[in-house]
């Protein structure tokens, strides 16, 4: 238990902001068009959507993803270490994960890319986020 008291709650919700914002960035001007053409997704798919329930509810998971990540970096202190922490974490368990079920559902490799490369650069901002602030 002497890890959940030694972690920076604030800490924990700026990096969560910075990894919701990596993820706007990267599925809004970066590969938004991408993303959505594998998908097979129009604009007017979007319409009606509830987008604030869906981005409270992406929020909130950004919140349990940093907090995981928090626990892992409880007492470090170089910024290298939180960075190549989330890089890792995301790369050898998130993205691996993620790209042994899109082999078995015959989703592409683009498609693929585009999910890893926003976990690895998510984690790896909140990596550094999480060691900067605490």
């Amino acid at each position: 238990m002497h890890q959940l008291a030694q972690l920076d709650w604030l800490a924990i919700i700026v990096a969560a902001v910075a990894a919701f914002m990596v993820g706007g960035v990267w599925f809004g001007p970066l590969f938004g068009k991408a993303w959505m053409a594998e998908h097979g997704f129009k604009e007017e798919d979007f319409v009606g959507q509830d987008t604030k329930g869906i981005m409270l509810k992406s929020f909130l998971l950004h919140i349990v993803v940093v907090f995981g990540l928090a626990m892992l970096l409880v007492g470090q202190t170089s910024w290298m270490v939180g960075l190549h922490s989330g890089l890792f974490t995301a790369f050898f368990l998130v993205a691996a994960s993620t790209g042994i079920n899109f082999i078995y559902e015959g989703k592409s490799l683009k498609l693929w890319g585009i999910y890893a490369g926003h976990q690895v650069l998510m984690y790896g901002v909140a990596g550094v986020v999480l060691v900067l602030m605490s």
